[in-house]
Protein backbone atom coordinates (compact mmCIF):
# COMPACT_ATOMS: atom_id res chain seq x y z
CA UNK A 1 0.00 0.00 0.00
CA UNK A 2 2.86 2.39 0.80
CA UNK A 3 4.21 1.22 -2.47
CA UNK A 4 1.61 2.19 -4.11
CA UNK A 5 1.07 5.50 -1.90
CA UNK A 6 4.52 6.88 -2.80
CA UNK A 7 4.08 6.55 -6.85
CA UNK A 8 6.33 2.82 -6.54
CA UNK A 9 8.88 4.96 -4.55
CA UNK A 10 11.17 1.63 -3.25
CA UNK A 11 13.12 -0.04 -5.62
CA UNK A 12 12.05 -3.66 -5.74
CA UNK A 13 9.09 -4.97 -3.94
CA UNK A 14 7.42 -8.61 -3.65
CA UNK A 15 3.65 -8.18 -2.61
CA UNK A 16 4.30 -11.93 -2.17
CA UNK A 17 5.76 -14.80 -3.96
CA UNK A 18 5.29 -14.76 -7.33
CA UNK A 19 4.49 -10.49 -7.91
CA UNK A 20 6.18 -7.15 -7.69
CA UNK A 21 7.15 -4.37 -8.97
CA UNK A 22 10.41 -2.96 -9.79
CA UNK A 23 10.76 1.04 -9.76
CA UNK A 24 12.76 3.08 -12.63
CA UNK A 25 11.40 6.43 -11.13
CA UNK A 26 9.16 7.43 -13.74
CA UNK A 27 8.10 4.05 -15.07
CA UNK A 28 7.94 0.38 -13.07
CA UNK A 29 8.27 -3.17 -14.12
CA UNK A 30 5.11 -5.14 -13.20
CA UNK A 31 6.47 -9.05 -12.51
CA UNK A 32 5.13 -11.54 -12.08
CA UNK A 33 8.16 -14.41 -11.13
CA UNK A 34 10.95 -13.00 -11.97
CA UNK A 35 12.31 -13.61 -8.41
CA UNK A 36 10.41 -16.85 -8.17
CA UNK A 37 13.34 -19.55 -8.54
CA UNK A 38 10.44 -22.20 -9.12
CA UNK A 39 8.60 -19.72 -11.95
CA UNK A 40 12.62 -18.59 -13.10
CA UNK A 41 13.70 -22.40 -13.88
CA UNK A 42 10.95 -23.40 -15.70
CA UNK A 43 11.17 -20.43 -17.92
CA UNK A 44 7.34 -18.78 -16.37
CA UNK A 45 8.59 -15.25 -15.40
CA UNK A 46 6.81 -12.58 -17.20
CA UNK A 47 7.40 -8.43 -16.88
CA UNK A 48 6.31 -5.52 -18.54
CA UNK A 49 7.18 -1.82 -18.02
CA UNK A 50 4.26 0.33 -17.41
CA UNK A 51 4.25 4.36 -16.52
CA UNK A 52 4.28 4.90 -13.33
CA UNK A 53 1.30 7.14 -12.93
CA UNK A 54 -0.84 4.70 -15.34
CA UNK A 55 0.24 1.02 -13.11
CA UNK A 56 -0.45 3.43 -9.83
CA UNK A 57 -4.38 4.46 -11.00
CA UNK A 58 -4.91 0.18 -11.23
CA UNK A 59 -3.47 -0.26 -8.02
CA UNK A 60 -5.63 2.30 -6.63
CA UNK A 61 -8.69 0.91 -8.12
CA UNK A 62 -7.66 -2.44 -6.38
CA UNK A 63 -7.20 -0.70 -3.21
CA UNK A 64 -10.57 1.23 -3.76
CA UNK A 65 -12.48 -2.04 -4.04
CA UNK A 66 -11.84 -3.02 -0.41
CA UNK A 67 -11.20 0.32 1.41
CA UNK A 68 -14.33 1.20 3.36
CA UNK A 69 -15.69 4.56 4.65
CA UNK A 70 -13.49 5.91 7.32
CA UNK A 71 -10.26 3.47 6.70
CA UNK A 72 -6.73 4.81 5.38
CA UNK A 73 -5.05 2.23 4.11
CA UNK A 74 -1.61 4.10 4.24
CA UNK A 75 -2.34 5.34 8.08
CA UNK A 76 -2.25 3.27 11.24
CA UNK A 77 -5.50 1.21 11.77
CA UNK A 78 -5.52 2.14 15.60
CA UNK A 79 -6.01 5.77 14.04
CA UNK A 80 -8.61 5.18 11.04
CA UNK A 81 -10.54 2.25 11.80
CA UNK A 82 -10.58 -1.76 10.65
CA UNK A 83 -10.22 -2.80 7.10
CA UNK A 84 -12.24 -6.23 8.09
CA UNK A 85 -16.37 -7.03 7.50
CA UNK A 86 -18.27 -6.06 4.32
CA UNK A 87 -17.16 -3.16 2.25
CA UNK A 88 -18.99 -0.23 3.23
CA UNK A 89 -18.25 3.35 1.32
CA UNK A 90 -15.31 4.47 0.37
CA UNK A 91 -12.10 6.24 1.05
CA UNK A 92 -11.16 7.55 -2.20
CA UNK A 93 -9.77 10.67 -0.83
CA UNK A 94 -7.32 9.00 1.09
CA UNK A 95 -5.93 6.86 -1.71
CA UNK A 96 -5.99 9.67 -4.15
CA UNK A 97 -4.05 12.12 -1.34
CA UNK A 98 -1.11 13.93 -2.82
CA UNK A 99 2.22 13.17 -1.30
CA UNK A 100 4.95 15.39 -1.28
CA UNK A 101 8.02 13.90 -3.14
CA UNK A 102 11.52 15.43 -3.93
CA UNK A 103 12.56 15.12 -7.46
CA UNK A 104 16.70 14.51 -6.48
CA UNK A 105 17.19 16.22 -2.77
CA UNK A 106 15.40 18.32 0.03
CA UNK A 107 16.29 21.96 -0.20
CA UNK A 108 18.06 22.05 -3.84
CA UNK A 109 17.18 24.50 -5.77
CA UNK A 110 14.18 23.61 -8.02
CA UNK A 111 13.60 21.21 -5.80
CA UNK A 112 10.93 20.57 -2.57
CA UNK A 113 12.02 23.12 0.03
CA UNK A 114 12.47 22.06 3.80
CA UNK A 115 8.75 21.33 5.46
CA UNK A 116 8.17 23.79 8.62
CA UNK A 117 4.70 22.95 8.46
CA UNK A 118 2.02 21.37 5.98
CA UNK A 119 0.69 24.56 5.02
CA UNK A 120 3.96 26.26 4.21
CA UNK A 121 4.23 24.17 1.25
CA UNK A 122 1.00 24.91 -0.09
CA UNK A 123 -1.54 21.72 0.61
CA UNK A 124 -4.67 22.13 2.77
CA UNK A 125 -4.37 18.80 4.37
CA UNK A 126 -6.44 18.15 7.42
CA UNK A 127 -4.15 15.62 10.04
CA UNK A 128 -5.85 12.18 10.38
CA UNK A 129 -4.51 12.81 14.37
CA UNK A 130 -6.44 14.16 17.19
CA UNK A 131 -4.22 16.20 19.59
CA UNK A 132 -6.05 16.42 23.10
CA UNK A 133 -4.61 18.31 25.75
CA UNK A 134 -2.90 16.02 28.24
CA UNK A 135 -4.25 16.18 32.53
CA UNK A 136 -2.06 15.11 35.60
CA UNK A 137 -4.80 11.59 35.05
CA UNK A 138 -3.69 10.90 31.62
CA UNK A 139 -0.15 10.35 33.20
CA UNK A 140 -1.53 8.77 36.34
CA UNK A 141 -3.64 6.41 34.45
CA UNK A 142 -0.68 5.39 32.62
CA UNK A 143 1.38 4.59 35.67
CA UNK A 144 -1.71 2.65 37.00
CA UNK A 145 -2.03 0.47 33.58
CA UNK A 146 2.28 -0.08 33.84
CA UNK A 147 2.17 0.06 37.95
CA UNK A 148 3.93 -3.61 38.15
CA UNK A 149 6.74 -2.45 35.31
CA UNK A 150 7.28 1.10 37.21
CA UNK A 151 7.72 -0.96 40.65
CA UNK A 152 9.86 -3.19 39.02
CA UNK A 153 11.88 -0.68 38.13
CA UNK A 154 11.66 1.74 41.33
CA UNK A 155 12.63 -1.23 42.87
CA UNK A 156 15.21 -2.29 40.75
CA UNK A 157 17.25 1.09 40.79
CA UNK A 158 16.82 1.54 44.43
CA UNK A 159 18.86 -1.89 45.10
CA UNK A 160 21.35 -1.78 42.36
CA UNK A 161 22.08 1.94 43.77
CA UNK A 162 22.11 0.30 47.42
CA UNK A 163 24.60 -2.14 46.52
CA UNK A 164 26.97 0.30 44.49
CA UNK A 165 26.62 2.83 47.59
CA UNK A 166 28.04 -0.24 50.12
CA UNK A 167 30.77 -2.26 47.62
CA UNK A 168 32.24 0.95 46.47
CA UNK A 169 35.75 2.35 47.59
CA UNK A 170 35.25 5.37 49.73
CA UNK A 171 36.03 8.74 47.40
CA UNK A 172 37.38 10.87 50.83
CA UNK A 173 38.20 10.81 54.12
CA UNK A 174 37.82 13.55 56.77
CA UNK A 175 39.08 13.78 60.39
CA UNK A 176 37.67 16.11 62.59
CA UNK A 177 38.88 17.31 66.14
CA UNK A 178 36.35 18.05 68.70
CA UNK A 179 37.22 20.23 71.82
CA UNK A 180 34.86 19.85 74.93
CA UNK A 181 36.15 22.63 77.34
CA UNK A 182 34.58 22.70 80.75
CA UNK A 183 35.57 24.56 83.69
CA UNK A 184 39.31 24.22 82.77
CA UNK A 185 39.59 20.89 82.09
CA UNK A 186 39.45 20.01 77.88
CA UNK A 187 38.30 16.70 76.48
CA UNK A 188 39.58 15.87 72.70
CA UNK A 189 37.59 13.60 71.27
CA UNK A 190 39.01 12.24 67.41
CA UNK A 191 36.24 11.58 64.59
CA UNK A 192 36.70 10.16 61.39
CA UNK A 193 34.31 10.60 58.72
CA UNK A 194 34.16 8.96 55.39
CA UNK A 195 32.20 8.62 52.55
CA UNK A 196 31.30 8.79 49.06
CA UNK A 197 31.21 11.46 45.99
Amino acid sequence: MRDVAWGFFYGTVNFDHVIGTINHYGTVELFAGLMNEAFVSANRHYVEKFDSKDLRKVFVEILDNWTSEGFDPFASPEETGKPFGAKHGENRKALERERVVAKRMVGLPGDVGYRTTVESLGYDWSSIFVYDEAHLSDYWAIVLKYKRLVVTCLLGALIAASIFTLVSTPQFQATVVVDVTRQGATLTIPVTLTGHS
